[in-house]
């Protein structure tokens, strides 16, 4: 199959390739750093890797399935998925860098647990 793609990426434009068995994200500026996408990804197509003061989320686009179980878990609705995925990304087979975040960014995004609890299931906590 990597054989086929090869030669698909040497007849048709490597980006914008429209596809049904593999998937693209971006994750937007909102992003909180959880962890959750790559939590839930079956496939193991997201990873998070911290280094230092910083915090790297990245996708490996040849195992992305398009499942959305990224997206569906997103607190902050910062992941959209695309079927259309860029070939040569995907037959690299090494994650593309999708964000970069400071910690102390981080840190300052994400809410305590009480309060995302709270604003999940629409109900108030008294104290």
């Amino acid at each position: 199959m990597i054989n086929s793609l090869k030669q698909l990426r040497n007849t048709a434009a490597s980006t914008g390739f429209q596809s049904s068995l593999w998937g693209d994200i971006r994750i937007a500026d909102s992003c909180n750093g959880c962890g959750a996408c790559a939590e839930a990804c079956p496939t193991a197509a997201i990873v998070i890797t911290k280094q230092d003061d910083l915090c790297s989320i990245s996708l490996d686009t040849s195992r992305c399935t398009q499942c959305g179980l990224c997206q569906d878990v997103c607190c902050c609705e910062s992941i959209k998925m695309f079927s259309t995925v860029d070939l040569d990304a995907m037959l690299a087979q090494i994650p593309q860098v999708l964000i970069i975040k400071k910690q102390k960014d981080i840190d300052n995004l994400l809410e305590p647990l009480e309060q995302r609890m709270s604003r999940l299931l629409g109900y108030v906590i008294k104290n």
